[in-house]
């Protein structure tokens, strides 16, 4: 009798335990698993980049998707995310040129699938009518290409105060592409608004005036489409 209680009790103590590793899992106020945008791919789930700078292993996948891109020339720019089906999904920024006579370059957004071969095409493109510089440094006046995608600290700290008047800050800056100095500084910033449409590209193209007083203010927001 005294060993089948003391069996009934670890019977118990092991099944609490295993409740309480599956309430840690758990949203504690609406008992639902909590979902975090950073962790490890998951099937069907885009993943945000850890890093939006263009690897060698990526570039030879690009080059391979864009090899049969007959009308435009595209450039990339930031890698933005992945996601795992059977193969992987890719979306990156890139400066797309047409193929005509004095072509002007603009942002573009090109969803790529790589499939488990290895082998690799553009499935969508969404393009934009925010136009790349011809300077790759800023100017006085002009807009200049920024020397890395990798958002600073200043151009966070700019885009925060200038989300500061409003009710909820739409804007996470995932990489920064263009300086203009006039009386102060524009910035150009790849956000991403998590309060668009499921159906919706998350991405915009958001201006950024940092004035000489400190303050900020979003002066332009362009959005993409699909082409």
């Amino acid at each position: 009798m005294k060993n089948a209680i003391i069996i009934i009790l670890c019977i118990a103590l092991v099944a609490a335990v295993c409740a309480g590793f599956a309430a840690c899992g758990r949203n504690k106020n609406q008992g639902e698993p909590v979902t975090n945008y950073d962790e490890p791919a998951i099937v069907g789930g885009w993943q945000r980049a850890e890093s939006v700078e263009i690897t060698k292993d990526f570039q030879k996948v690009f080059d391979k998707a864009v090899r049969g891109v007959k009308d435009a020339k595209y450039t990339p720019v930031a890698y933005l995310a992945s996601q795992v089906v059977a193969g992987t999904n890719h979306c990156v920024l890139c400066k797309e040129t047409p193929k005509e006579k004095n072509a002007v370059s603009r942002y573009a957004l090109l969803y790529i699938y790589e499939d488990l071969q290895g082998n690799a095409k553009v499935s969508n493109i969404a393009g934009s009518t925010v136009s790349v510089p011809s300077y790759d440094k800023p100017v006085s006046g002009g807009w200049g290409e920024t020397a890395s995608p990798v958002v600073t600290d200043e151009v966070r700290a700019a885009l925060e105060k200038a989300c500061l008047p409003l009710d909820v800050n739409p804007f996470t800056p995932i990489a920064y592409l263009q300086t203009q100095v006039v009386a102060g500084f524009n910035y150009l910033v790849l956000c991403e608004n998590p309060n668009v449409a499921d159906d919706e590209i998350p991405y915009q193209l958001v201006t950024v005036y940092s004035r000489l007083d400190g303050g900020a203010e979003i002066t332009n927001v362009s959005e993409f489409n699909v082409e």
